[in-house]
């Protein structure tokens, strides 16, 4: 069961008619602890979404102050039961998806932890799987494209699962763990896009950044049947590999595996022009959550977080709206995973985490993801390789130390006492060069709470290669 969030504090309402009482306890029973208020900077309720009777468990508090009103009672009598009656009907349609998510436990052996090395395919050649040997290296992420896997439509012949099944022949050589980011969104076969109401827009970050191409709206129920259709066949072939630890889940995505969407001012004009909603694009991602919990129960999966745009429900400007919908889409997964729940950063750097950092975005970002220590696994994936540009990593000149400082912030205690379960780092790291600096991440995870006092400077001696 998911951790029910408590609410900040007792909260009092003065009731003085009965149609008040109606209408303050149907906005408690419908939004219990949720934000209350629009875009208009209204305070909150609470920034988080539990079910309706989570809010009585959650220690908060209505204390009506009666004047003696007998009609008053009655209809408190009255609307009592009809919550009550309510209340059980919305928990027994929950029930079949409660079902499925495994109860919270302790980390154990199949918990995805320690370093992991990112694979990205380059449809041109063979994955290369060497970094998995590596000494330091605990699992590996494999990062592929649907079209690269699915080409073409299913009745035309089967998936190409030879990379994914290259990656995990490699991680049961070495007895190490996979994660599979397939990267739904703009990467989606054209097949999968016909009938499919799209747009195009420019990538907004990665390879590629800037290139236009056609994207399907995230809640468009054809595309999502046909995603589906793929997680389906994924499973089947894939689900019962023990060395399969962790599957990300997509479909409502664009650039990445990371529930982020175009979002610049050009943008916004053309979502509007779809008609999209905060509303809509939520439930995309409850949808997927509920796929993925079903055909992957032997698994944990990801979400790597991102957030929503700038666009509430009246399709009007609703600058709060990204974080709303962030908090709501992670309250959604953890409430329907469970324990199978991995939250991830995708941004992590080796910047100062200061009010001033040229990396500010990116610290609030990795404050959440700590935030969620403990209470889901979580992890963090480097922004990008050190020895591509350690100067964008927070070191100009010294690839070895800019990871060191990325560690050094990702691997922060979180208030449960704990720090995260992985840290993701690229590829072209994973080098000889690197190796002090990779030592260095591995040996934080030995503890069983926190990580070990370890010199954040590099040994005497280390050569730093130029980045």
């Amino acid at each position: 069961m998911a951790r029910v969030p408590e609410c900040p504090r007792p909260m009092t309402v003065t009731i003085k008619s009965a149609s008040q009482l109606r209408r303050t306890s149907t906005a408690f029973y419908a939004q219990t602890c949720q934000r209350a208020a629009g875009d208009d900077g209204t305070a909150d309720l609470h920034p988080s979404e539990p079910g309706p009777t989570d809010f009585w468990r959650s220690g908060c508090k209505i204390l009506p102050i009666m004047k003696r009103q007998p009609l008053l009672i009655v209809a408190i009598g009255a609307l009592s039961i009809s919550l009550v009656v309510a209340a059980a009907s919305q928990q027994n349609r929950a029930g079949a998806v409660r079902n499925r998510v495994q109860p919270l436990r302790r980390a154990d052996a199949n918990t995805p932890g320690g370093l992991v090395v990112v694979l990205t395919n380059d449809p041109g050649k063979p994955v290369d799987v060497s970094p998995i040997s590596n000494s330091a290296i605990s699992g590996a992420a494999l990062q592929i494209h649907w079209s690269d896997i699915e080409p073409t439509d299913p009745a035309s012949g089967p998936p190409d699962w030879s990379r994914i099944e290259a990656v995990l022949s490699a991680a049961k050589a070495s007895n190490k763990w996979v994660q599979l980011l397939i990267f739904a969104g703009f990467f989606s076969p054209p097949w999968a896009l016909k009938g499919v109401e799209q747009e195009v827009f420019p990538l907004q970050y990665g390879p590629g950044h800037g290139t236009k191409m056609p994207l399907p709206m995230p809640w468009d129920p054809v595309y999502l049947s046909r995603w589906s259709a793929f997680v389906k066949l994924l499973s089947e072939k894939f689900g019962g590999d023990p060395a399969l630890r962790v599957v990300g889940a997509g479909g409502p995505t664009s650039v990445s595996a990371e529930f982020t969407l175009p979002g610049s001012e050009a943008d916004m004009v053309l979502w509007k022009k779809h008609n999209y909603t905060p509303t809509k694009y939520k439930n995309a991602w409850k949808q997927m959550f509920q796929t993925y919990a079903a055909d992957f129960p032997n698994q944990f999966v990801s979400l790597s977080l991102g957030s929503g745009i700038r666009i509430n429900d009246k399709g009007e400007n609703g600058p709060r709206q990204p974080l709303l919908v962030r908090d709501a889409v992670v309250a959604q997964a953890l409430a329907t995973l469970g324990s199978r729940f991995v939250l991830q950063g995708c941004d992590l750097d080796g910047f100062p985490i200061t009010a001033t950092s040229p990396s500010t975005q990116s610290s609030k970002a990795t404050a959440f993801i700590i935030s969620y220590n403990g209470q889901a696994v979580t992890g963090f994936q480097l922004r990008s390789a050190c020895m591509k540009g350690s100067a964008g990593m927070g070191v100009p000149k010294n690839p070895q130390q800019a990871m060191i400082n990325a560690f050094d912030n990702g691997m922060q205690l979180g208030k449960s006492g704990k720090h995260v379960n992985y840290i993701e780092v690229y590829f072209p790291d994973v080098v000889p060069q690197m190796q002090a600096a990779l030592d260095n991440g591995a040996a934080r995870f030995s503890g069983p709470s926190g990580p070990p006092i370890i010199p954040k400077k590099l040994p005497p001696g280390t050569k730093t290669p130029p980045a």
